[in-house]
Formats: structure tokens, C-alpha cells, sequence
């Protein structure tokens, strides 16, 4: 609910009234929004104003704050991601069984094999965040460290 108030005097605030209607940077009030439009231009404006914000915010830290910060939400998705890997990996033997209990023959095996598929694939997209993650914690102290 908060939220929604926040956003709707977000979108107040950036309205600007001409002789054609009400225009919210460039998206004419003329024609009707239905609500899920109306959400989700709310959210964009509020994630641009959030991006606004940080930039300013990153513009204003010196070195050692940023090198602090980033360390920070680095080690923190390195732990998510690790989890993600083993939850996925955990998912992918669920479906190799489910396969091999199906056996050759049974109405499902496309379905599970599929299933396989895209499990083995979930696990193959956290390896490689994992590895991308600790490249960049590679860079991220070569960097703070000079």
C-alpha cells in the first residue's frame, strides 16, 4: 500500500500538464492505462529514480568506501549464488532419477527428460555466475588493493 502511494506521488510530482492532457514524460494520460500499465511505469520510474540516487551516491564515495560497499555485495551474491548452485544441483539429480525410474517407456519420459534439460541447464547458468563472481572479486582486489 505504501508502496502504491509512493508511487503514485512519484508520478504526481513528474506530470506535467499541457494543452493536449496530462503527459508523464512522453506517455500521453489521453488514452487509458489499464493498472498493470499504470504499475509497471511506476516501477520504472522508481527504479531510474533509485538508479539517479546511486550514481549520485557512487559519485560521492572515495575509493576505500566503494572498495568496502562492493566487498560487501559481492561476498554477499558469491553466498546466494553458492546456495543457488547446490539447490540447483540438487533439483538436477531429482530429475536424473525421475528419468531413470520412468525407464525407457513410460507416458512421461519426453516431459522428464525435458525436465532434465532445462535442470542440467540451471545448474551449468549458476556455475558460470559462480565463476564470473569470483572473477570479479579477483578484479574488485586487484583494484582496492592500488
Amino acid at each position: 500500500m505504501i508502496r502504491a502511494l509512493l508511487a503514485f506521488l512519484l508520478l504526481c510530482s513528474l506530470s506535467v500538464a499541457t494543452k493536449d492532457g496530462l503527459r508523464i514524460h512522453g506517455i500521453s494520460q489521453d488514452t487509458p492505462m489499464t493498472d498493470d500499465e499504470r504499475i509497471a511505469y511506476a516501477k520504472r520510474i522508481i527504479e531510474e529514480v533509485k538508479a539517479r540516487l546511486e550514481k549520485k551516491q557512487l559519485e560521492d564515495l572515495t575509493k576505500d568506501q566503494f572498495c568496502k560497499k562492493e566487498t560487501y555485495h559481492l561476498a554477499k551474491d558469491l553466498d546466494e549464488t553458492q546456495k543457488e548452485v547446490m539447490k540447483e544441483k540438487h533439483q538436477r539429480q531429482i530429475a536424473e532419477l525421475a528419468v531413470d525410474k520412468c525407464g525407457c517407456c513410460c507416458d512421461d519420459l519426453s516431459k522428464l527428460e525435458y525436465e532434465l534439460i532445462l535442470a542440467k541447464r540451471d545448474v551449468e547458468f549458476q556455475e558460470k555466475r559462480l565463476k564470473l563472481l569470483d572473477s570479479q572479486a579477483e578484479h574488485l582486489e586487484n583494484w582496492c588493493a592500488s
